[in-house]
């Protein structure tokens, strides 16, 4: 009898899985406590904060009805949704309340919990519990980007006390659009949570681990996965019955120049305009020029080099007859201008070689090497993401007294941040912004709802979409 009772529960397991839309993934989460790792796709899933960015970057409400700011903007009052509850195995742990916004924020904040995060909640100085169903933060100072950080997954608070912050970090109970079921090194297993704000059009994701694109692409064509990202190459590998979507990403290969090293300013913004994109975006059919590229200008490079007091030497024709014509490189009191480009990515150092090229053809000496580790003494190509971007110009920029005004909108506010952004990172640039991926995602016929999305390396994209799927057999 207990062998039936196995058999039953083993194939009634398979079966609900079958139903589900299983995603091939490469970079699972090690961590899905919403204080460590907020911005993660699976902790979107299992959480919901008091309001969550769509794909458009757009601020919508979840958790609240409505809330309200007092005249001096550092007062901000919330309604909460109502009849709400905390369910995980169908075991209640209550309904949703104000308490759980407060110990949600309050266990952020407080540094003895060591959360990387806790700095965008540094601006709250306290928070009110009105009534069960309003909560009030006040600010420390007027802050028009407050509400962009309300977006943290609460949770519960009587869960919290009963398991402790560490039991969160392998398993979750949220009032997110799906409950987690299991979560391994093999897959991760998320089931409708019938008690969320936010429905899905499936009944559930199975969010399967590989290693590389090379396993995903047979996975899809093994109908082992229905969806799943992979790169260029593997385009023309990929079963007939298998479509696919081109994506743009968050996130731009930038070449990262240490002040260390190359500490000038001008001389920073000589090396980015002798360094076209479009001979990278060219040479590789995955990458297109980054919106924040400098466009490549060897003529005012040349310039900006000669008044740094760097010159090539000038050679007249004659002295060239039958002799090897090496590359003429700029130099400085009789040294040359060299560039060091450091990679500890295999992806990374054709494009690496592209540069370093342009580089050479245009009188900058550059050699390539490999990099384990992040202390490097020169420049290396790495990731940045768009998301992030808005943080730098505290860093270039922190000798300056905040502009921000307080009768500023939202939207006024960041959009003169990111012209700001643009001017600094011009002429200060630690980084020069080179190429943006493009993604291919690739699908079974079979499921539907997939739309073009920005996919992202810290969190955004693939699965922030995944509510709006569902497939026919």
């Amino acid at each position: 009898m207990k062998k039936v009772l196995i058999f039953l529960l083993v194939f009634i397991s398979n079966n609900l899985l079958a139903d589900l839309i299983k995603v091939a993934i490469k970079n699972p989460p090690t961590n899905i406590n919403p204080i460590y790792n907020p911005n993660n796709d699976v902790v979107k899933l299992l959480y919901s904060g008091l309001f969550y960015k769509n794909n458009n970057q757009e601020l919508v409400p979840v958790l609240i009805t409505s809330y309200k700011v007092s005249n001096d903007k550092l007062k901000y009052e919330f309604k909460l949704q109502k009849g709400l509850y905390f369910i995980k195995n169908n075991v209640n742990y209550g309904e949703f309340s104000a308490e759980d916004v407060k110990i949600t924020y309050d266990t952020i904040k407080n540094k003895l919990y060591n959360s990387s995060y806790e700095q965008f909640y540094n601006n709250i100085l306290d928070i009110d519990i009105i009534d069960k169903y309003t909560i009030e933060f006040v600010l420390k100072s007027p802050d028009n980007d407050f509400l962009n950080n309300l977006t943290l997954g609460i949770m519960s608070k009587n869960a919290l006390i009963k398991y402790g912050l560490s039991w969160f970090n392998t398993d979750a109970i949220g009032l997110g659009t799906y409950h987690l079921k299991q979560y391994s090194n093999e897959q991760i297993v998320l089931i409708k949570n019938q008690n969320a704000i936010l429905k899905p059009n499936n009944d559930g994701v199975v969010l399967k681990i590989y290693q590389n694109d090379v396993q995903i692409k047979n996975a899809l064509n093994n109908n082992i996965v229905d969806v799943g990202l992979i790169n260029y190459k593997n385009l023309k590998n990929i079963d007939e019955d298998i479509e696919y979507k081109v994506l743009k990403s968050t996130h731009s290969i930038a070449l990262n120049l240490n002040n260390k090293i190359i500490y000038n300013r001008k001389l920073r913004y000589a090396i980015s305009l002798a360094i076209c994109s479009k001979q990278i975006s060219n040479q590789f059919p995955n990458l297109i020029i980054s919106k924040y590229a400098n466009n490549c200008n060897k003529e005012e490079a040349r310039k900006l080099l000669n008044e740094l007091g760097y010159f090539k030497e000038r050679k007249s024709i004659d002295l060239n007859i039958n002799k090897e014509n090496n590359v003429n490189y700029f130099k400085k009191l009789d040294i040359p201008l060299k560039l060091e480009i450091f990679v500890d990515n295999k992806e990374y150092f054709n494009i690496a070689e592209n540069i370093a090229t342009q580089l050479k053809d245009f009188g900058i000496l550059t050699t390539i090497l490999p990099s384990s580790n992040d202390e490097y003494e020169a420049s290396k190509i790495i990731d940045i993401e768009y998301n992030h971007n808005i943080n730098f110009i505290k860093i270039l920029n922190s000798n300056k007294k905040d502009k921000t005004q307080t009768k500023t909108t939202i939207n006024e506010f960041q959009e003169n941040y990111y012209k700001e952004f643009q001017e600094q990172i011009k002429f200060n640039q630690p980084y020069i912004f080179l190429v943006d991926y493009n993604y291919y995602l690739a699908y079974s016929k079979n499921v539907f709802g997939i739309d073009d999305m920005l996919v992202g390396f810290n969190g955004s994209g693939l699965l922030s979409q995944v509510i709006n799927w569902y497939k026919y057999e």
